[in-house]
């Protein structure tokens, strides 16, 4: 990499940091105190994990000896400890810029500083014509800790004097001024945003590059400008979020509490970023978040209160495949799994790490969650009551553990109704009726809702305060007699009036923070999200558009790969569900082996009673043959057909004599919707809390959807294999029309799962409600299928028709027919073309399979769109 001259240098300061160099580390960068640090292995005893082959359990040891300088200790490690490539023997001071490696010369895991890498560096790269930005160490602008960021991920031209950007198709985008960019020119004048790091470049004159570089790193500020969400409830508009501001900053433990209904949830979603405000913005670092998600898909993390992981999955195998999913694709497989077994020691995880999530305890499982999120090494950890259904002993340990991973720069917002921690807390923000009440430390919220003579002793008084079960002297005339809501209205203007909210909010809020709160705080509007169905369609049609703008198509590719295996996994892990879905073509397959079948006449036997007929009828000369054509055919003697052959028609023709019944060929076509549509309809329903949690990293709803077909089409087709194979024990059936019939079914059994998809993306209950959905949508479909007399399809009113040509059930029973009639031989059989096509109404034929895999496969896919569309609605609908 090519010098680098910096101006100005960082102005050094009595604090020491230790900044990360290894995508296995924890966090950006470490601050050394005076107690000061341990680094090894071992998660329970060191402050540092560095989870690499050559670190020992106990590696090294970095201690202040009390003057201004910083020691660095070997613990008797079995690899050694290298500063600068050269092997430490016992200890050294530090000095600014000292590279420290643990096991090996050739890796340096970190670098020790006299100055945070937080504060803004100018520096000027020499001339070239080419520079190259990204995560390897060998680029000109190197930012190797940063997981999300691709080995290669941007590159500078020098062309003509012009700087140009490019984007190296990375998974997380290069943004420019908060919009993302695959090309643009540079000025110098742009904010170039890459991971967590902000750079302004500008060509000097000379061809040099100078770079204004900034690593935010985990600290960033989070600013919240009146925020405001209502929502309708049995046609009484009720407020959620009452024109809410907060300025919470870089590393601070915030608890959001209040009554129950306070809107807590609600806050900590919309400060999140799931669920978008009617009113108001959400600001990360002077940026509005709506507006810029996909830039924040890294910087925020997100644990609400139900799981958000599989639960028949591993820890180590639920960490893997998320690391897939969120990491930058080119990292290798040893630097991911570094990045996996940091997080697992880190929050002591090791020992359950082979152990399938469903086994955990409650408070193991809130770790695995918490641990799941910080496999990006967020900035920004929002908690929906962490700690609730915990006993005291856990719930000390995982807030004590907040308490310690803001100490390097996360921010950590929580919403708890437990006040006996809040000596933990760096900031509470009490809620009631939607209101911000009270914004400031724990101490000064026991003071606000007391006196200053004599404040509250007990935290929970302020919940007996908020919801009226209690009220202090001085308040009794305002507050005996009022509700809920005048109670939260007096405290929150008490509050807005107070020093202590322009000490905790107004001082801190940004320029772009104030140029919103002077807009918004003009007399109220009405909320400026428009729900009506034309303006909601254009606004997700809208959506898609940008999505599919910057969605590249190898990427979508490799999600759907690593959701994919993952479904495979997870849906292979039980042999009681396979065994299940398995047993229902079993039975299927008995209850048709049940039913009567006719078989084939042979000729001989044909011939025979033709000629008997014929001489019968014959006996009675003209007279008779005029009688029976009269009284058996509707054209009476205009009918071509001899008596002797109407005759025979009735008799040995028609439904009741076809040679499978017809109920044979439903129960066939039955089964295949049957079982497609019943093993997809729990696919989405089930795991909505997840998918919510994915989407908001920005999972992409097209890879996430075709993700459950490749086990649901093999499931389906083993089904229909089984069930096939099964009702083939009937020596009636004919063994050539096995595979035509086997394709079919799997036809039919697929076009059904994309129908159960839909439903399952309908059913919002969890999946209590998808079976009975599917129920309701299987059954009508033996009536429209066509097959059921005496008024089959060709009888049918036309818009029951048309209703039954958007159902797989009817051209699966269109492709039966052929595929099972047309493989038996003889002239007992002649009359069966005619009859499917007269009397039942569908075509009949080799063409019928090309017809009706074309329209089964345009039914699968505008089914599959629906339900794309309704889960993209649904997303629209909950922000």
């Amino acid at each position: 990499m090519p010098m680098q001259s910096e101006q100005p240098a960082p102005i050094i300061t009595d604090d020491a940091y230790l900044v990360a160099l290894y995508t296995g580390l924890a966090h950006r960068e470490y601050r050394v105190g005076s107690q000061g640090v341990t680094i090894g292995r071992d998660g329970h005893i060191c402050t540092i994990v560095v989870v690499d082959k050559t670190v020992s359990r106990c590696h090294a040891r970095i201690v202040s000896d009390g003057t201004d300088r910083y020691r660095l200790f070997d613990l008797d490690s079995t690899n050694g400890v290298f500063v600068n490539g050269d092997k430490l023997a016992g200890s050294r001071i530090l000095k600014d810029g000292d590279l420290i490696g643990f096991g090996s010369p050739a890796v340096s895991h970190l670098r020790f500083q006299r100055h945070s890498s937080r504060e803004p560096r100018l520096f000027t790269l020499p001339m070239q014509t080419k520079w190259s930005i990204g995560r390897s160490r060998d680029c000109d602008l190197s930012l190797p800790f940063e997981p999300a960021v691709s080995s290669r991920h941007a590159e500078l031209v020098n062309h003509n004097g012009v700087l140009h950007l490019t984007d190296n198709r990375s998974l997380n985008g290069t943004w420019v001024n908060g919009k993302p960019i695959e090309h643009c020119i540079l000025t110098g004048t742009e904010t170039v945003i890459i991971g967590a790091t902000r750079f302004q470049l500008k060509l000097t004159i000379n061809g040099s590059l100078q770079v204004h570089q900034r690593d935010y790193g985990q600290a960033v500020h989070l600013e919240a400008v009146c925020l405001s969400r209502s929502i309708q409830l049995a046609g009484v508009q009720r407020t959620l979020l009452d024109s809410i501001t907060l300025s919470i900053a870089p590393g601070e433990f915030v608890g959001i509490l209040g009554p129950s209904g306070a809107g807590k949830t609600t806050l900590l979603t919309t400060l999140a970023g799931a669920v978008r405000p009617d009113q108001g913005q959400v600001l990360i670092d002077e940026t509005p978040l709506d507006a810029t998600g996909a830039m924040f898909r890294n910087t925020i993390g997100y644990v609400p209160q139900d799981d958000i992981l599989h639960p028949e999955l591993t820890v180590e195998t639920s960490f893997n495949y998320i690391a897939r999913l969120r990491l930058s694709p080119d990292l290798t497989a040893s630097r991911r799994a570094d990045i996996v077994d940091s997080t697992i020691e880190t929050l002591g995880l090791s020992q359950i790490r082979q152990t399938p999530i469903h086994r955990l305890s409650g408070g193991q499982r809130k770790r695995v969650s918490i641990g799941a999120e910080l496999l990006v090494r967020p900035s920004l950890l929002f908690l929906d009551e962490p700690t609730s259904g915990l006993d005291p002993s856990t719930e000390e340990r995982l807030m004590q553990y907040f308490r310690a991973i803001t100490h390097n720069g996360t921010t950590v917002i929580i919403t708890t109704h437990v006040l006996y921690n809040l000596r933990l807390l760096d900031k509470v923000a009490f809620l009631s009726q939607g209101k911000l009440v009270f914004f400031g430390t724990p101490a000064e919220a026991l003071i606000f809702f007391g006196t200053e003579r004599q404040p509250l002793r007990q935290p929970t008084r302020i919940f007996d305060l908020l919801t009226g079960e209690d009220h202090l002297p001085d308040t009794t005339e305002v507050l005996h007699h009022g509700d809920q809501e005048h109670i939260a209205l007096y405290y929150a203007n008490r509050y807005t009036t107070s020093a202590l909210s322009q000490e905790h909010i107004g001082q801190h809020l940004s320029s772009a923070a104030r140029k919103i709160y002077t807009a918004l705080a003009e007399p109220a509007r009405p909320p400026s999200k428009d729900r009506r169905p034309g303006q909601l369609l254009h606004t997700v049609a809208r959506s898609l558009s940008k999505q599919i703008k910057w969605i590249s198509l190898v990427e979508s590719c490799r999600s759907w790969h690593v959701l994919s295996r993952r479904h495979l996994h997870i849906r292979s892990h039980s042999m009681r569900r396979l065994l299940l879905f398995l047993l229902v073509p079993v039975v299927l397959a008995l209850a048709t082996l049940s039913q009567p079948f006719k078989g084939v006449a042979s000729d001989e036997t044909v011939h025979t009673r033709r000629t008997t007929l014929q001489e019968s009828v014959s006996r009675g000369g003209p007279p008779v043959e005029i009688v029976l054509k009269q009284l058996l055919s509707p054209s009476g003697t205009h009918d071509p057909r001899s008596a002797a052959e109407l005759l025979y028609s009735l008799r040995y023709e028609g439904v009741a004599n076809l040679p499978v019944p017809m109920s044979t060929l439903l129960m066939m076509v039955m089964t295949a919707v049957f079982s497609g549509t019943l093993l997809s309809c729990l696919e989405i329903s089930t795991e909505q809390s997840i998918y919510r949690r994915e989407r908001l990293s920005f999972l992409r709803i097209v890879p996430y959807l075709s993700a459950k077909l490749p086990f649901c089409m093999l499931m389906t087709g083993l089904q229909c294999l089984v069930y096939v194979s099964l009702c083939w024990l009937q020596p009636a059936l004919p063994l050539a029309a096995l595979p035509l019939v086997l394709g079919v079914m799997i036809a039919t059994a697929w076009c059904s799962v994309s129908i159960g998809l839909v439903l399952s993306a309908v059913d919002s209950s969890g999946g209590r409600f998808s079976i009975m959905l599917a129920v309701a949508v299987v059954l009508p479909q033996l009536l429209l299928s066509g097959g059921l007399g005496p008024d089959y399809y060709g009888q049918m009113s036309s818009s029951h028709q048309w209703i039954a040509d958007l159902l797989p059930a009817r051209w699966g029973l269109e492709m039966m027919c052929t595929a099972l009639f047309g493989a038996f031989q003889g002239e007992g059989v002649d009359w069966i073309p005619p009859f499917v096509r007269e009397v039942i109404g569908f075509d009949f034929g080799v063409a019928v399979y090309y017809s009706g895999a074309v329209r089964l496969l345009v039914l699968s896919v505008l089914w599959l769109f629906l339900c794309a569309g309704f889960l993209h609605f649904r997303d629209y609908h909950s922000c």
